[in-house]
């Protein structure tokens, strides 16, 4: 897998990520507010939120591990004066992904009063 094959794949994990934070918000928290027991509705809420993250993060990582561990590769620019080293993939897939995930807690949102639904 290329380096740039690798970036494009980060694409479609950070959309799930975006879109399993919104769920999060939007169904599993009015959930929990049902639940009579505190202690186990912020279990669940925690569970949640820390799914939202990782199950697109690692499944990132998993995929993409090849291309992460590639050697550092030197290249000379064409006037032969320096040495250049290309823009690591390392970071950019799991960095895109935590800021879509950041993105999808952005939407502000309310209790509607006296239900157990959100805004």
């Amino acid at each position: 897998m290329t380096p740039r094959t690798a970036r494009l794949l980060a694409l479609p994990f950070a959309l799930a990520a975006f879109l399993l934070r919104i769920g999060v918000e939007f169904w599993l928290k009015p959930l929990t507010w049902r639940i009579d027991s505190t202690a186990v509705a912020l279990l669940a809420w925690a569970a949640g939120i820390a799914g939202s993250i990782l199950v697109p993060a690692v499944g990132h990582l998993l995929l993409t591990r090849g291309t992460r561990r590639r050697p550092a590769t030197f290249q000379v620019d064409p006037a032969g004066r320096r040495f250049t080293a290309p823009a690591a993939p390392a970071w950019a897939g799991p960095w895109s992904i935590i800021v879509a995930w950041l993105a999808g807690g952005l939407l502000i949102t309310e209790r509607v009063p006296g239900e157990d639904r959100v805004r």
